[in-house]
């Protein structure tokens, strides 16, 4: 049983800028550029995977703790390079990663419609992750969009702020991790009275402010009315994968006290380039050679924290759940 703490693994440059992938390493650091699509549906929650994106910026070491990095492992991981964009959420980092270099702490910003601030004290407690202690040293942001008086053009100067460098780079010689954005959710500033249209004119809009220091990454979101669709689409036009949170066989989601079951997709998006370091790594196993490739999966989110599992391998920091 192979452990490890990444879902993805891609195989990046070389230290000289070489595309080359010949002697490189795997790592989970999404790259600069990439925008990954994250959805789910009502009947199982895609959640707990933007929790894991954010747990592993602030705390990058815990992504080292499940092994190399490499194949299908416990939890979808993120280093620093990327951001996370969702019809649920949306992040940003910059900088390549040289190979060899080891993840290092981001600064995240949440950008809140779904949840509130409290929602994500209380989940990453569970991790070990004082909210308290990470905005205190200026790791930790959150913006709550979440009041329909808030205009989408208003909500752009509180960005901006949270954005504002306050952190000091720990090691001048290695390269800077850029802060992980996580917006949640896309589909909630709908909900709120927004129009689609203007959503994603706002979200093209995030994109350009991060551009010029970040990269775009993972998204989630629920497809089911045709303001969502056209945000999908949208979305997906831009985005280098999409992972898609479906419940077990197409059926309802199955739940046992604290543990949730779902399966999840890896589908390439239109803007994918099979070239290092955007290229997955081939053995990882998330895709098959003639498309996606669906893996049951489990998430516990028990005194412990928030696990997640999938199926053939070991979970973070614990025994393998599934037979």
């Amino acid at each position: 049983m192979i452990a490890s703490s990444s879902l993805l693994a891609f195989t990046p440059a070389s230290s000289t800028g070489s595309s080359s992938a010949a002697g490189a390493t795997t790592t989970a650091t999404l790259p600069p550029g990439a925008s990954i699509l994250l959805t789910d549906s009502l009947a199982v929650s895609g959640q707990p995977w933007l929790v894991h994106f954010v747990a592993r910026a602030l705390r990058p070491a815990l992504a080292l703790a499940g092994g190399h990095g490499h194949g299908l492992g416990g939890s979808t991981t993120t280093g620093g390079n990327s951001t996370v964009t969702s019809l649920n959420g949306l992040g940003a980092g910059s900088g390549p990663l040289r190979q060899g270099a080891q993840p290092r702490k981001r600064k995240v910003v949440v950008l809140g419609v779904r949840e509130r601030e409290e929602w994500w004290t209380g989940v990453l407690k569970k991790s070990g992750i004082q909210l308290a202690t990470e905005r205190a040293t200026g790791h930790f942001h959150f913006v709550s969009l979440a009041d329909p008086s808030l205009s989408l053009a208003e909500s752009f100067a509180l960005v901006r702020q949270a954005l504002s460098p306050s952190v000091e780079v720990d090691d001048e010689a290695s390269e800077e991790t850029g802060p992980l954005v996580v917006l949640d959710d896309v589909s909630a500033l709908i909900w709120i009275g927004n129009e689609a249209k203007e959503v994603v004119r706002w979200w093209n809009g995030l994109r350009s402010l991060l551009g010029p220091h970040y990269a775009p990454s993972p998204a989630n979101g629920i497809e089911e009315d045709p303001a969502d669709t056209y945000l999908f689409h949208a979305l997906l036009q831009r985005s280098l994968l999409w992972l898609q949170v479906e419940p077990l066989g197409g059926g309802g989601a199955t739940t046992s006290g604290s543990s949730t079951s779902g399966e999840i997709s890896v589908h390439l998006g239109p803007s994918y380039l099979p070239i290092p370091p955007y290229a997955l790594d081939p053995s990882s196993g998330v895709l098959h050679a003639s498309g996606s490739n669906a893996r049951p999966f489990w998430v516990d989110e028990g005194a412990g924290g928030v696990e997640i599992g999938v199926k053939g391998r070991e979970r973070i920091g614990g025994a393998g759940k599934w037979a």
